[in-house]
């Protein structure tokens, strides 16, 4: 079970990392643009919205690794929402009451048979408004309020550990060719509209099939 665990996490989160033959810096900044987006309660549209934003900073010619911000989304998954959202929704309860903003009532039982009893209370349509309007209230504002908070302060710390941690793994590939990291990166990083023409060094080679 623990390496079937670590088999996805591997694939979907540290690979991307581990294989990206992009500049540091662009890694660096898709680590933080996935970070601010996955640790949002926005399940369902955070690749969207990854892409929406890689297309507005392509028009600000600010590059940033795509699969990278992608890989990050999935933090937030079937296994971690419970967990993460509610820590959202804590963390912003708490920052917005502590800004004398909002007054946010905690999750219980007895607040969701509130809820319940006064939308039953109305009519089939002004029902649903009033139980969408206290769900944002109550839930959703302080969730993506908690959400942005804990992306901001993750993006902080998971830019210069990215930018470490890749530069640790180019230079245990570079000391394999016999080569500096920077003459490393000269021959294997992919500028920005380089044309590739060699495969990366994961890649491997493949034997063409005898006729």
């Amino acid at each position: 079970m623990l390496k079937l665990v670590w088999k996805i996490i591997d694939e979907k989160l540290i690979m991307p990392f581990r294989e990206s033959h992009a500049p540091v810096t662009d890694i660096g900044i898709g680590t933080v643009v996935g970070l601010i987006w996955a640790l949002t309660p926005l399940v369902g549209i955070q690749m969207y919205l990854v892409f929406m934003t890689w297309v507005i900073a392509k028009l600000f010619r600010i590059n940033f690794t795509l699969p990278i911000a992608i890989a990050l989304v999935w933090i937030t998954n079937p296994l971690t929402m419970a967990f993460l959202y509610y820590g959202f929704f804590e963390t912003g309860r708490y920052a917005l009451e502590f800004g004398n903003f909002m007054v946010i009532p905690p999750i219980t039982m007895e607040r969701i048979d509130e809820l319940i009893t006064a939308a039953g209370e109305k009519s089939l349509w002004d029902g649903l408004v009033y139980w969408f309007y206290a769900f944002l209230r109550d839930f959703g504002i302080p969730s993506l309020v908690g959400g942005f908070i804990w992306g901001v302060i993750s993006s902080f710390f998971g830019y210069p550990l990215t930018i470490r941690m890749v530069n640790k793994h180019r230079t245990r590939l570079a000391e394999k060719e016999g080569l500096t990291l920077a003459e490393w990166e000269a021959k294997h990083v992919k500028r920005l509209n380089e044309p590739v023409t060699e495969l990366p060094v994961y890649a491997g080679s493949r034997e063409e099939p005898e006729l």
